[in-house]
């Protein structure tokens, strides 16, 4: 791992003790022809250059001269650019939540807008794309067509077998809006796991709790299903970022101590996002010392994921029966996050992940024989 990708890691961490971040500090005053653009475009690639701004302004006094003027200034814009956006995002959904609410349907918001508001100390923190909201019915209707067009939106896709968007033009860019419920969008999120959405859809209502954002009352997911919701998504979309482990490391952190954690553990089962949720809670507890998921939850997740990881790269699960001194997870979170830092990964059709393990199982084959 490079110094860079290195201080990345170190720096892009909200939700850990300042020692954490000191060492991040002296990565750059040790480090030498660290690549600062390379640092830049990592950090804005994993969507954690607010935080890293942050972190830094926590951690300035540790820095001697190890951080150049002109990498503090643009890592400065990046996150006053964040921060802009952030304004405008929750301004319009303050506005869309007044609109809903008139119309008598059942909304609660989720990914982004929810995590960003809930997990995190500020949300400009956290930079989401768009505002992505879940309907309880079962279809979309015409009044709630009607609210957004009022609030100058325009229709995107009004196919409702894929994806329903509404786009508004504002002063930082193009807002959109994304709307979830049975019949679009939620199938779409989800295809990858064939997830029925009775599954979570009668749950997430039910254990939904109150909350206030922009001044409106609003259905907020209970922490395990923010947590589970989390995972599903990035599962579908094959995209592990560093800000998802903020995510769950900040749900971690904040509700830990009351989390049901034999819901959460059946869910992340039934749905299939055990693989994401066990990798990054393990590279939470490897890097940054947060260790609070129950050791019984962590070796029943561990079995699932070495099943289906192994279901996915090799086509059988027999070859780890084999391999007695090969722990799995480990060597997929060194492939992902320390070997080549490739974050962006997909666990089908992974030639660098594949090929990379086979040849260390197949090491330790021989070692035993």
């Amino acid at each position: 791992m490079s110094c860079e990708e290195l201080f990345v890691i170190l720096l892009g961490a909200l939700f850990v003790p300042k020692s954490i971040l000191a060492k991040g500090a002296r990565v750059a005053d040790e480090a030498v022809g660290i690549d600062w653009k390379k640092v830049l475009k990592l950090a804005f690639s994993q969507n954690i250059h607010p935080i890293m701004y942050s972190n830094l302004t926590r951690v300035q006094t540790d820095f001697n001269k190890g951080i150049p003027a002109g990498f503090a200034k643009e890592l400065r814009r990046l996150c006053y650019n964040a921060a802009a956006r952030d304004m405008i995002l929750y301004h319009e959904f303050g506005k869309i939540c007044d609109a809903l609410h008139k119309t008598g349907i059942g909304f609660m918001p989720i990914k982004g807008v929810i995590i960003a508001h809930n997990i995190y100390p500020h949300s400009y923190l956290r930079p989401f794309k768009d505002i992505d909201i879940l309907l309880s019915a079962s279809e979309l209707p015409h009044i709630v067509e009607k609210a957004f067009v009022n609030l100058g939106y325009k229709l995107h896709n009004p196919g409702f077998g894929t994806s329903t968007f509404f786009l508004k033009k504002t002063s930082a860019g193009p807002v959109q809006v994304e709307l979830h419920g049975q019949g679009y969008a939620w199938n779409r999120l989800h295809r990858s796991h064939q997830l029925d959405y009775n599954l979570v859809w009668k749950d997430l209502w039910l254990r939904a709790q109150t909350g206030t954002i922009e001044g409106e009352k609003v259905r907020v997911m209970s922490p395990e299903d923010l947590l589970l919701i989390t995972c599903l998504n990035r599962a579908d979309l094959a995209d592990l970022r560093l800000s998802d482990v903020n995510d769950v490391m900040g749900v971690l952190t904040r509700h830990a101590t009351g989390l049901d954690w034999d819901y959460l553990e059946e869910r992340l089962s039934t749905t299939g996002a055990a693989i994401v949720f066990y990798l990054l809670q393990s590279f939470v507890k490897t890097m940054y010392g947060l260790d609070v998921v129950p050791k019984l939850l962590q070796a029943s997740l561990e079995k699932d994921v070495r099943n289906r990881v192994f279901a996915h790269l090799f086509q059988r699960a027999s070859i780890l029966e084999r391999a007695h001194d090969f722990h799995l997870l480990y060597l997929v979170h060194r492939a992902i996050f320390l070997d080549k830092y490739d974050i962006r990964h997909q666990f089908v059709n992974v030639g660098h992940l594949r090929n990379l393990l086979q040849a260390r199982i197949t090491s330790a084959i021989r070692r035993e024989q």
